[in-house]
């Protein structure tokens, strides 16, 4: 079995992108009435995992929890990344009480390492999360696993649906 260490943030989101800066119009303007999480939050949670410039950004429609997603592109020396805010802190934020626990507990996770698990007889590779801190965490990062998963989100390039759960849980 062949494993390699990622960043939350470039499993979660597939790409990862780094950022700093702001933009005007954005497509998916007309979606922003629906979404729990407002593009200035958005913006702040994405910036502050991966500080860079903003050169583009959206918002769009996609499976799982609200069923919104913000998703950034962000420019660091010379390298433009996708940072996708699917609203991390708005899925946690269904299970935790506090906007703040929730915006933290994201924070957390842009940060943590994942095992990235291939499996190409079942074209499912695991993404498979660091357990957290915590088993009231716990319980929110097995959430958001489950609703990634549901999302049938492709590994970039290949025809690979990717399944999220957390190290040592079954």
């Amino acid at each position: 079995m062949t494993r390699c260490k990622l960043l939350v943030p470039a499993a979660i989101f597939a790409v990862l992108v780094v950022g700093e800066g702001v933009v005007s119009a954005y497509t998916g303007e007309e979606l922003a009435k629906d979404a729990k999480v407002t593009l200035p939050e958005a913006r702040a949670i994405a910036l502050k995992a991966f500080p860079g410039k903003i050169t583009d950004e959206e918002l769009e429609k996609e499976k799982g929890g609200s069923g919104l997603r913000y998703s950034f592109d962000i420019k660091k020396g010379g390298v433009t990344h996708e940072v996708a805010e699917t609203a991390l802190a708005q899925l946690a934020r269904e299970k935790l009480r506090r906007l703040d626990d929730a915006r933290s507990l994201s924070r957390q996770l842009f940060r943590t390492e994942v095992d990235l698990i291939p499996d190409q007889q079942n074209k499912a590779p695991s993404v498979c999360l660091h357990p957290v801190t915590t088993q009231a965490h716990h319980e929110v990062v097995r959430h958001i696993c489950e609703d990634l998963t549901a999302t049938e989100s492709v590994f970039p390039g290949t025809d690979l649906r990717l399944i999220y759960e957390i190290s040592g849980s079954s």
